[in-house]
């Protein structure tokens, strides 16, 4: 049997802490591990281990859960390259406005 890489990786950790906007000491006291612990796992130093990830995989769990009871959808991938542009060209419009300053010899007049 293939043995596969570890499921939580610093990076993993990091990103889930940060989607759920906790700290460090918050994440801490939600899954009982030392958040220097935490810190060392996202820096790479350390892996978590197995009873970390499970409390890691239980967390994750519980945010899916609550993201899918309030509603939330992945978007489309067709979708998000259309908002993409518009977005783009919204900016564009506003940076042309902000370039333009009135002419001085325009106020005396």
């Amino acid at each position: 049997m293939a043995r596969r890489g570890p499921r939580w990786t610093g990076e993993r950790v990091l990103r889930l802490r940060q989607s759920l906007g906790l700290t460090r000491r918050d994440l801490s006291k939600i899954i009982g591990i030392h958040w220097f612990s935490i810190g060392r796992w996202e820096r790479g130093e350390f892996r978590p281990g197995k009873d970390g990830e499970e409390k890691l995989d239980a967390l994750l769990k519980v945010a899916v859960k609550q993201a899918q009871e309030d509603g939330y959808e992945e978007p489309d991938e067709d979708e998000d390259e259309d908002e993409d542009e518009g977005e783009d060209e919204d900016e564009d419009e506003d940076e042309d406005e902000d370039d333009e300053e009135p002419d001085e010899d325009d106020e005396d007049s």
